[in-house]
C-alpha cells in the first residue's frame, strides 16, 4: 500500500467531518498502519504534522499529540479511505 496524495487532500480539506474519537478508539483495527510510508511532508517535526498535532490536541483537549498517535490516526483513516475506493 502507498500513501495516497489525493486521498490524503480529501482528508485534509474534510477534517472536520471524521469522528476522530472513534478512530482514535479503533487504532487496533488498523494493525498495518505501520506497513503504510509516511511521506515527508508529513515526517516528524515537518510543518503538515505539527498542524496535524495540534489539530489533534485541540480536538482531543489536549495539551499536545505525539508523532506516534498523529500518524496512526492519519494512517488508519487513509488505510479505510483507500480500501473503501473501487
Amino acid at each position: 500500500m502507498i500513501w495516497d496524495i489525493k486521498a490524503y487532500h480529501t482528508i485534509f480539506l474534510n477534517r472536520t467531518r471524521f469522528a476522530w474519537d472513534e478512530i482514535a478508539e479503533g487504532l487496533a483495527d488498523f494493525p498495518e498502519w505501520l506497513s503504510l510510508p509516511m511521506p515527508a511532508s508529513l515526517s516528524r517535526k515537518s510543518d503538515q504534522l505539527t498542524f496535524w498535532q495540534r489539530y489533534f490536541a485541540r480536538y482531543f483537549d489536549k495539551k499536545w499529540t505525539t508523532y506516534t498517535f498523529a500518524s496512526r490516526l492519519l494512517c488508519s483513516v487513509m488505510i479505510a479511505a483507500t480500501q473503501q475506493t473501487p
